[in-house]
């Protein structure tokens, strides 16, 4: 899903494959990117809500958030929908020469 303005695209969602196993089939793993000039509104707000909304009719059941633990606005974000961190991987990561920590954050959208 994609959030348009005049000035182009503001805000994206992306779901992906889980690890690429038919195992894994009805879990996704949910990405969202708001542009910097545009945090702040609500637009990730809108599209959490749409895939939450929209996994069950995708056939997808669990969903999975990898976010960087500093990125607090993120984890709000996720545990703002009932996402509870199920995993946490020590400096699995190296950004901007840096190590980073990665989050897991899960969801059942079907009990």
């Amino acid at each position: 899903m994609v959030l348009q303005s005049g000035a182009g695209i503001d805000a994206w969602l992306s779901l992906s494959d889980f690890y690429g196993r038919p195992a894994y089939a009805a879990t996704a793993e949910v990405a969202i990117y708001v542009r910097e000039d545009q945090r702040g509104k609500g637009q990730a707000s809108i599209l959490m809500e749409h895939a939450l909304h929209a996994g069950p009719a995708l056939g997808i059941f669990t969903l999975l958030g990898f976010i960087f633990a500093e990125n607090q606005a993120s984890v709000r974000l996720f545990k703002k929908f009932g996402f509870v961190e199920w995993g946490n991987l020590p400096d699995v990561a190296e950004l901007d020469g840096e190590t980073r920590d990665l989050l897991i954050l899960g969801r059942k959208l079907v009990n």
